[in-house]
């Protein structure tokens, strides 16, 4: 029986996975199997023994403990399934420790930063319309990468500056458009949009040069390019948008749970992960909060 096959359909059709998300479990499963096959082991008869010689091997070929941890998150996915659907009667994961990482302070942009990116941004060409545009929406939104591009024209609502945001799981989520990302939205949908597209027809809001979808590569070699041009000296990523959007709301006093909304973030546990407010908003909240503190 191809368990790999029916484990793929179960992602796609039942969990409702991004195609980004099974191809990583995939990739992750696909290494798993073949040293069992190697070893000549039943993947229903696979021991926890099994498993940790298994993470002992890709650790001598240099894995890191991250690569590792998702390996694991995979691997359970899989057994899961397995046991779920009844192919399989034990789960060797469940002897597994979750390997623990420390956790990473995401990168972010000061405001100051991200309105030096927009600002280098040409605004007399067709593709820095599209990016001024994209880049603004991500950062105003919170949106991810593949949650913009996959953008959709019946997804937005212009007369009331609000999007409905398709993100992980096909769950929706409400997010709004504040009045410059609004212009420039406008701004490239009536002067680019159409010219990039040359008489081609797409659903997507943001298209690339002669192609129905701007595609993530695309993208991400934009932004870094404008970041460079800017003096921003750090490894920027449109996620670095998202970032800098939640730690603003936050920084601005933002509900925690109100964040996780707009984020998107199942458990409120993802979003804790960026309260890591700057350091001259800590020491405004001890001075205002502690007795001993400056008060103004």
């Amino acid at each position: 029986m191809n368990y790999r096959e029916l484990y793929y359909d179960y992602l796609q059709f039942e969990k409702n996975l991004s195609p980004n998300s099974i191809k990583t479990l995939e990739a992750h499963l696909k290494l798993y199997l073949e040293y069992l096959a190697k070893h000549s082991i039943d993947v229903t008869e696979a021991s926890p023994v099994d498993l940790r010689n298994w993470f002992k091997e890709e650790k001598l070929q240099g894995k890191s403990e991250a690569t590792l941890a998702s390996y694991l998150t995979a691997i359970r996915s899989f057994y899961r399934f397995l046991n779920k659907d009844g192919y399989a009667k034990a789960d060797p994961t469940l002897l597994i420790e979750t390997i623990k990482l420390p956790k990473r302070i995401p990168d972010f942009l000061s405001l100051e930063e991200v309105n030096r990116l927009i600002a280098v941004i040409p605004s007399d060409s067709l593709v820095g319309l599209r990016d001024r545009a994209l880049f603004e929406f991500i950062y105003t939104t919170g949106a991810r990468i593949s949650e913009a591009l996959n953008l959709k024209f019946n997804q937005l609502n212009l007369s009331d500056a609000t999007v409905i945001i398709q993100g992980k799981g096909s769950k929706q989520r409400l997010a709004f458009l504040g009045d410059v990302a609004l212009n420039y939205l406008y701004e490239y949908l009536r002067d680019s949009r159409s010219k990039l597209l040359k008489e081609q027809f797409s659903n997507y809001v943001f298209v690339g040069e002669r192609s129905e979808k701007l595609s993530r590569s695309h993208a991400l070699t934009k932004l870094k390019k404008y970041a460079k041009m800017a003096g921003i000296n750090k490894n920027i990523s449109p996620h670095t948008l998202r970032h800098s959007f939640a730690t603003h709301l936050l920084e601005n006093d933002a509900d925690l749970m109100l964040v996780k909304t707009l984020l998107g973030h199942a458990s409120v546990t993802t979003t804790q992960i960026y309260t890591h407010i700057s350091k001259k908003r800590l020491k405004e909240v001890y001075n205002q909060a502690h007795p001993f503190g400056k008060k103004e």
